[in-house]
């Protein structure tokens, strides 16, 4: 198993696994976890943060996407600037050049056998910090179910809240957080899940991944931020 990453740059290589995406987000997301203000007629979940500024990891097994992340330059428009800014009300949205915000995490459990399902999971945790790690971003945010927590706090990574845990629509507890991006942080993912180095594999994009953050805050693709950096 590896994680792609796709950009504007590529996106043209990747479209039936971008669709494929959407129709296991809307799997996940609404079927199985009554997301229901996100239905979509289509089964396709779309929202407005899928633009040219994000960009997607995609776990692959034999080229079918098995799992994801989106993650979002900060000094955009993204989840907790735009709607979930009320969560972050003890610590503030963090943003920055070096900030990407972590949304709509998934993976198919139930179409994996156990074995995969398990290499599965931890490539989606160790490649997400690799990527993080490669592209030079000191923090990925995110909300999250706090029942997932204690697999990253298992990994001794520094994890801070940005504001109190709260019920969401689907009876779940999820709480804002920001997660420090470290080789230490790395390698102790590495050596817990004991996975192969250089999980990430970025294909036809003419932009290196140390520089895509930098890439992102030229002139020109930087909206006026609606929420000010907490630090």
């Amino acid at each position: 198993m590896l994680m792609e990453v796709v950009t504007r740059e590529n996106r043209a290589l990747y479209g039936d696994q971008l669709e494929a995406m959407y129709l296991m987000r809307h799997r996940i997301f609404v079927e199985r976890m009554h997301w229901e203000g996100i239905r979509k007629p289509d089964g396709r979940e779309i929202d407005e943060f899928d633009n040219d500024d994000a960009i997607y990891l995609l776990v692959t097994d034999d080229d079918q996407v098995c799992g994801c992340h989106r993650m979002i330059p900060t000094m955009k428009p993204h989840l907790l600037s735009e709607v979930f800014y009320g969560e972050c009300e003890v610590r503030g949205v963090l943003r920055g050049p070096r900030v990407i915000e972590c949304g709509r995490t998934c993976i198919e459990a139930e179409r994996l056998p156990r074995d995969r399902l398990r290499i599965a999971r931890r490539v989606l945790m160790t490649g997400l910090m690799e990527f993080c790690f490669k592209i030079g971003a000191t923090h990925f945010t995110g909300i999250n179910p706090v029942a997932v927590m204690s697999h990253y706090l298992k990994l001794d990574w520094d994890i801070r809240p940005l504001g109190a845990p709260r019920t969401m629509e689907d009876g779940e507890t999820y709480v804002a957080v920001s997660y420090a991006v470290s080789e230490q942080a790395l390698a102790s993912v590495q050596r817990v899940y004991k996975l192969p180095k250089d999980l990430v594999v970025y294909r036809g994009g003419s932009t290196p991944l140390a520089a895509l953050l930098d890439a992102e805050q030229a002139p020109g693709r930087m909206p006026p931020a609606r929420v000010l950096a907490a630090e």
